[in-house]
C-alpha cells in the first residue's frame, strides 16, 4: 500500500517532504504546530526563571542538541519568554476563533 502526503500544516515546507505543500499554499488559511515549551509555577523567583531561561537559550543552538532533533526531524524554533507568550496568546486566539466556528465539541 502506498500513501501519499496531501499537504503539511506549517508555515514552511519541511525538508524531509520537499514535494508536499503547505495547506495555506493550498488556499487554507490554516497553520498548526505540535510545539514544547518550559515552564515554570506561578512566583518562581526571578534568578530561578533567569537560570532556566539562561540555561535553555544556551541549549537551543547548541549542535549536539540540533543534530538529535534534526534526526527525528524536528525543527527548533526557540522564543524566549516575551516572544513565545505572545506567540502563545496568537495562537489561543486562532484556536479559539476555530472552535467557535466549527461550534462545541463534547467528549463522550
Amino acid at each position: 500500500m502506498a500513501l501519499r502526503g496531501l499537504a503539511t500544516w506549517g508555515a514552511a515546507w519541511l525538508a524531509a517532504f520537499p514535494d508536499i505543500p503547505t495547506l495555506r499554499e493550498l488556499g487554507h488559511d490554516l497553520e498548526y504546530y505540535l510545539w514544547a515549551g518550559l515552564f515554570a509555577p506561578s512566583g518562581v523567583p526571578a534568578a530561578v526563571a533567569k537560570t532556566l531561561r539562561d540555561a535553555t537559550r544556551q541549549a537551543a543552538p547548541d549542535a549536539d542538541f540540533k543534530a538529535a532533533m534534526e534526526k527525528i526531524q524536528t525543527p527548533i524554533a526557540y522564543l524566549d519568554a516575551d516572544e513565545f507568550r505572545a506567540w502563545w496568546d496568537r495562537d489561543a486566539r486562532t484556536l479559539a476563533a476555530v472552535i467557535r466556528r466549527i461550534g462545541k465539541i463534547e467528549g463522550q
